[in-house]
């Protein structure tokens, strides 16, 4: 038998473009970005029965039980080693559903696409960037639900130089869940069709072009336009442009002096994009005045810790999506 280890990226979403019916012929289509750090690992392997250990054990046996049935199989055991903290915006749901589904499979022989299994898992309902940025990470843009969507298809994909460096900061805070987070859809107000049209824009003639020119100032300043523009939108149920516990840590990154600054989906997980000019210095920072010296960790070009706004990590973008490995 084959045991099968699985480590995805997170992802840090930019923005849903279209949340509501009423303007124009699609909905949804969303941006992100595929992120180094934190990450979600497992190890699956072929079993007579349902086996699953470690962190969020309890969450995955949806997950693997709708895929033992679909697919016919009789059993699995599954430890999940690491998971990003669950409801902060980091996308750790659809990570880890298609960390378990794709160690399943590959466990059992079956050669099954990411978006496939995203299918079968219910993933992608209201955005795509999670399952993408598993498949094959980088700069994401998936065009939303129209009238003949089977699965949102990915309208742009490029790597995104690896000399961009992103802060993450993630509270304690935490937001909806995934029950939740449909009944705000559903009670989301029609937002103003210009709203719609700028964010658009700034996708399409802004940070689209920004990344294949490897022009990080134009993408930075577009990717704060955007969240501006997509927290207006979302405003009415979060409670503001940025949710409350998002916020002050916002300008608090914008005071760093980053380039472009956002929340993750609904938060509370905000992230900031330096110039690589300044690696050095927002390195020594983050060691000298807001980590706590003994949570400091630095791996693989990431270096995370603990703060009094949360945990910290400061990475750079995952451009090749899940690794998959057998293992002994």
């Amino acid at each position: 038998m084959t045991k099968i280890k699985v480590s995805a990226p997170a992802r840090i979403h930019m923005g849903i473009l279209n949340p509501t019916p009423g303007i124009g012929d699609r909905l949804y289509a969303s941006v992100g970005v595929g992120i180094a750090e934190p990450r979600t690992v497992v190890e699956v392997e072929p079993a007579d029965e349902l086996r699953v250990s470690g962190l969020s054990a309890d969450e995955c046996r949806s997950f693997v039980t709708r895929i033992l049935d679909h697919y016919k199989l009789n059993g699995a055991k599954i430890d999940v080693r690491s998971v990003p903290p669950r409801h902060a915006g980091l996308g750790s749901t659809t990570q880890l559903s298609l960390s378990i589904a794709t160690g399943i499979t590959k466990a059992y022989g079956l050669d099954v696409r990411p978006v496939e299994l995203a299918r079968v898992l219910g993933r992608g309902k209201q955005s795509a960037t999670g399952t993408y940025a598993f498949q094959q990470g980088g700069f994401i843009v998936e065009g939303g639900w129209g009238d003949n969507t089977t699965f949102p298809p990915l309208l742009f994909n490029y790597d995104l130089p690896e000399d961009w460096s992103f802060l993450i900061v993630i509270p304690e805070s935490r937001s909806f869940d995934e029950t939740q987070e449909l009944e705000v859809f559903e009670k989301l107000p029609t937002p103003q069709e210009k709203l719609v049209y700028e964010a658009c824009y700034r996708i399409l003639l802004g940070m689209a072009p920004a990344v294949v020119e490897k022009n990080i100032r134009a993408f930075g300043v577009n990717l704060t336009k955007l969240q501006e523009v997509v927290g207006a939108m979302f405003s009415e149920a979060q409670g503001g442009v940025f949710q409350p516990h998002s916020a002050p840590l916002i300008e608090k990154l914008r005071e760093m002096g980053a380039i472009g600054v956002g929340q993750s989906s609904w938060g509370p997980a905000v992230y900031a994009l330096f110039d690589p000019e300044r690696r050095e210095t927002i390195e020594r920072v983050l060691k000298e005045e807001i980590l706590y010296g003994d949570s400091i960790k630095e791996s693989g070009g990431t270096m995370y810790g603990v703060s009094e706004w949360g945990e910290v990590y400061f990475t750079q973008a995952d451009n090749k999506g899940a690794v998959i490995n057998a293992v002994k």
